[in-house]
């Protein structure tokens, strides 16, 4: 599902720094359905998926919980200009450390590159923040719709999807590809944090084994 690429790649890459926050935490709503009985069957396992954004000056961290099942989390260092990421699936646990420039040249990266984007006119709010509507549609014409706020500034590094006009910060987006429809929706923005010293820390936790990102995909993580 390449469209869930560009959800990954939408936190992971970007160097993320807020203008008008110093730092902060913003929580999202995770809603996963389906029309399809045998699909909504399957992803009632993800119920309860939370995903998370905390950021300061200089550095960025995101959590994706899929109910235990599965959790991913990116961390990415302006002043190193890595990104570690660290991904648990059923007890088994791997760790990626790469620079953002070898990210950002991913194979997958590129696909996101290739990514077609239509800023549309429509508009609401979420949390306060006046947010745009965007359509991205990947190569096979899967959607992903974002809800997106100019009042909080992006710093682009790295972001190079989004130079076709996406300027701004998602508050929601929402996909729909295979039969299933992923929601996430901006509930909460704490504009302090209050973290260990070491919560954006680049060094690999105990319990991880480091592998590269080829030995990741053939391992189908």
């Amino acid at each position: 599902m390449k469209i869930l690429n560009v959800l990954m790649l939408l936190f992971i890459l970007p160097l993320t720094t807020l203008a008008q926050l110093k730092e902060g935490h913003i929580k999202f709503n995770v809603e996963i359905s389906s029309d399809d009985p045998q699909m909504a069957a399957m992803i009632g396992m993800f119920n309860g998926t939370t995903f998370d954004t905390y950021f300061n000056e200089k550095n960025t961290r995101t959590e994706i919980n899929m109910n235990g099942f599965a959790k991913t989390t990116a961390i990415a260092s302006n002043d190193s200009k890595k990104v570690l990421t660290l991904m648990e699936i059923m007890g088994t646990k791997k760790a990626v450390l790469m620079d953002v420039d070898d990210l950002a040249s991913d194979e997958k990266s590129k696909e996101v590159a290739k990514t077609e984007i239509n800023v549309t006119t429509d508009t609401k709010e979420i949390l306060g923040y006046k947010c745009t509507k965007a359509i991205m549609t990947d190569k096979d014409g899967n959607d992903l719709v974002i809800w997106f706020t100019n009042e909080i500034k992006v710093d682009k590094k790295g972001q190079k999807y989004f130079d076709e006009g996406i300027e701004g910060f998602p508050l929601e987006f929402e996909v729909l590809a295979q039969g299933m429809k992923m929601k996430f929706t901006a509930t909460e923005l704490d504009k302090k944090l209050d973290v260990a010293k070491d919560f954006f820390s680049m060094k690999i936790p105990e319990g991880y084994t480091e592998a590269t990102l080829e030995e990741m995909k053939k391992m189908g993580m």
